[in-house]
């Protein structure tokens, strides 16, 4: 049984070609989806849990999700996350990518996803992909949308029959601990700015409708609790 180095590995290999095309092309490959990997362990288990019978495998499929949201959480506990980087020419035709460990470990070895890119300004920071042009063409639909929102949340627009719905979304002051929940942080609300590219003169919540919004100037300005929802309409 051969096991690997005490570290999860993630294998980069950036694809230099003689003339890069005008838009450079990607592949992201999760370990799940690689050819060879059979078997799994799971290196936060008990000791038979670890063993990885001499190749590679997957970190507890099925179950390992409901315990630390796909096993990214392991990233948190002593382990060392990094990435190795590989620069070839590919010709026409079928590529074969080998991974191979350089010397045996009392732990498993994990690799989370490779990525092909002929990007050669590509650097990953953690899981950070490449740069895809399809993101510039979604984001470009924004320029037809005429409400916009800054502050520290995420949301989104949809059109009403008078005018916009926005929702807005806190994830703040609601940790996931690896096991268990912890009480909300109360102190994690958020402030947020509305504001509408079109004339409106009325806002109210479709969730608190007791409380009264104003609008000066186009904008609307609430705040959102922590791990709270709120749908703004804006008129």
């Amino acid at each position: 049984m051969v096991r690997f180095a005490a570290f999860c590995a993630s294998v980069s290999c950036l694809l230099a070609a003689a003339r890069l095309a005008p838009a450079a092309e990607s592949l992201w490959i999760e370990a799940e989806h690689l050819d060879g990997v059979r078997g799994y362990c799971w290196p936060m288990g008990r000791p038979e849990m670890k063993k990885t019978d001499g190749r590679w495998g997957l970190s507890g499929p099925g179950w390992a999700a409901e315990w630390n949201m796909g096993g990214e959480m392991k990233l948190c506990f002593g382990w060392a996350f990094v990435w190795d980087r590989q620069e070839t020419i590919l010709k026409k035709g079928p590529a074969r990518l080998s991974l191979a460990s350089t010397s045996k470990g009392p732990q498993p070895r994990q690799v989370d996803c490779i990525a092909l890119t002929t990007d050669p300004a590509y650097r990953p920071r953690i899981k950070e992909r490449p740069h895809s042009h399809t993101w510039d063409v979604l984001a470009g639909y924004r320029g037809g949308v005429p409400v916009e929102v800054s502050g520290d949340v995420e949301w989104l627009v949809n059109r009403t029959q008078g005018g916009w719905a926005v929702t807005l979304l806190n994830p703040a002051g609601q940790d996931k601990p690896q096991q268990g929940i912890t009480p909300t942080d109360y102190r994690q609300d958020r402030p947020v700015t509305i504001r509408a590219h079109v004339p409106v003169t009325a806002a109210r919540d479709r969730l608190l409708l007791s409380e009264t919004l104003t609008v000066e100037q186009n904008a609307v300005r609430v705040e959102v609790p922590a791990g709270g929802v709120r749908i703004v309409e804006v008129r």
